[in-house]
């Protein structure tokens, strides 16, 4: 993973972000006053994505503020070259907003994403096609879902199942292809209350690719994490950031594990039902023990290198100092006297595979045990003896013996 640098944005890059914001208030004005009707109407819908892109490479000037009225005109059915004044009485009818707030609006410059020209009539013809799907997965984005990294990842399934739709050929390249998403990210950002939606385009496309993600639902989510961190506040933040440092961010490069002996397989029972009972139970266990490292996984994803794994359960390379090594096993359980059987495994697991993995730098190999909940006082002196830390979960916080925040 890698080390990312502090957001602290400059006067202009605020003033980006507060004209994404204004962006955002626009496209939720739209929609909420406006009936399913009109959200499940295709010509809506194309009109209300066109609002969150910059029609120039710069979105600057006053020609993207009038290209984006004409979109409301064409909407609204009305002549596109009429007055201001005409069009802001349209939208009063249509919205049921002051004559005062109508004008401002048109008057408002908006655009988030300048989305490329060749790709916008194959791209609104499928907004037509699968304008039940889009309306499904913007009425689900602007919704006030409790659980919003769960709200963010069916909004990001729906739109990736969509089919890719082919791009211009380039020159000397031949003819690609392309999600629906990146046309449509900027619109789901800016109808999501909260502001956890990110945007895909072409920066956070490099930020997910120097932490070897990609753009798809994983990526989504990878970038939702990141949002509260760093600086960055929400997607508005985390668009500006992601363009303004595109530079720091280098691919990941790819990382052989150390290569050690695989373990023995547990040797099999002799009475069927000892054997069936203890493979019910080894695969509760096994189901505990890979939610707990999904967990912590999501929990430090974008504050290190890319965790690795082998026998081990996790290695952090450089956590604390360049070329200082962090060896961490997971257990689910510390109470009671599988909890204890379960603490003197991991501390055999971590003395064994800090020899055999890294026995020439072992000095530079920390050991930490993994846990669902903070132990009893006695588990906590038994592993400090030891020099072995302790992580452990407060919800959805990550605490511990040591500092991995």
């Amino acid at each position: 993973m890698p080390t990312l640098p502090q957001f602290i944005p400059s006067s202009g890059e605020k003033q980006w972000i507060k004209k994404e914001l204004h962006t955002a208030q626009f496209i939720q004005l739209l929609w909420n006053r406006t009936s399913k009707r009109d959200h499940n109407d295709s010509e809506f819908l194309k009109m209300l994505i066109q609002c969150a892109w910059v029609n120039n490479s710069r979105g600057k000037g006053d020609a993207g503020r009038r290209w984006r009225n004409q979109r409301i005109a064409g909407w609204l059915h009305v002549d596109g070259d009429i007055l201001e004044n005409q069009l802001a009485g349209a939208l009063v009818k249509k919205l049921g907003i002051s004559t005062r707030r109508a004008r401002q609006l048109l008057r408002e410059k908006t655009g988030i994403t300048h989305y490329y020209q060749p790709f916008r009539t194959t791209f609104l013809k499928k907004v037509e096609k699968y304008s039940t799907v889009i309306s499904k997965a913007f009425t689900l984005v602007s919704s006030k879902h409790h659980d919003v990294e769960h709200k963010n990842a069916t909004v990001a399934k729906l739109v990736f199942n969509l089919p890719d739709f082919q791009i211009p050929k380039k020159r000397g390249k031949k003819r690609g292809s392309t999600s629906m998403m990146n046309g449509l990210a900027p619109a789901l950002a800016c109808m999501d209350s909260k502001r956890r939606f990110p945007i895909v385009n072409g920066p956070t496309k490099r930020l997910l690719s120097a932490s070897g993600k990609k753009a798809d639902v994983d990526g989504i989510l990878s970038l939702f994490r990141l949002i509260g961190q760093k600086g960055i506040r929400d997607s508005f933040y985390l668009d500006v950031y992601a363009t303004s440092k595109r530079k720091k961010f280098k691919p990941a490069k790819s990382r052989k594990s150390p290569h050690v002996q695989e373990p023995r397989e547990i040797g099999l029972k002799s009475e069927e039902n000892v054997y069936a009972s203890y493979m019910k139970r080894r695969s509760k266990i096994r189901r505990r023990h890979n939610i707990l490292l999904n967990k912590f996984k999501q929990a430090v994803e974008w504050k290190y290198k890319k965790p690795e794994e082998s026998e081990y359960d996790v290695l952090i390379r450089d956590w604390r100092k360049p070329g200082r090594l962090l060896l961490i096993e997971a257990k689910t359980e510390t109470k009671g006297a599988s909890g204890r059987a379960q603490v003197r495994q991991a501390i055999g697991q971590l003395f064994d595979y800090r020899w055999r993995s890294f026995k020439k730098i072992m000095k530079k190999v920390d050991m930490a045990l993994l846990v669902p909940k903070k132990p009893d006082q006695d588990i906590l002196n038994l592993l400090d003896s030891l020099e072995i830390n302790v992580i452990w979960f407060d919800g959805s916080e990550l605490k511990g013996t040591m500092n991995l925040t």
